[in-house]
């Protein structure tokens, strides 16, 4: 997010407060990383996750290198979510 959104292709030059749309994703990740076995911070982080996917979504259609970007987010954004679903399946066996 840092890099894209300030040095590869930023919306305005020089950057813009894009920067910041990373922070949301530290909160549960530093949750998870305190407590994991706690289900709310991984239904928490996938619903946040959403947010990420629906920005690929749309920024997918603007020109190189913003598209191939917002394709990387999309894949990392779904197999976040899959595997969110996957941890938070073994979470609820046990």
């Amino acid at each position: 997010c840092i890099f894209w959104e300030s040095f590869i292709a930023p919306i305005r030059v020089g950057g813009s407060w894009l920067i910041l749309k990373m922070i949301p994703l530290l909160f549960p990740f530093f949750a998870i990383l305190k407590d994991k076995n706690n289900r709310k911070n991984y239904q928490k982080l996938s619903l946040i996750i959403q947010l990420y996917l629906l920005e690929s979504l749309v920024r997918i259609t603007d020109k190189f290198p913003v598209n191939y970007l917002a394709i990387i987010e999309l894949i990392c954004s779904i197999v976040i979510f899959i595997l969110l679903i996957l941890q938070l399946r073994s979470l609820k066996n046990n």
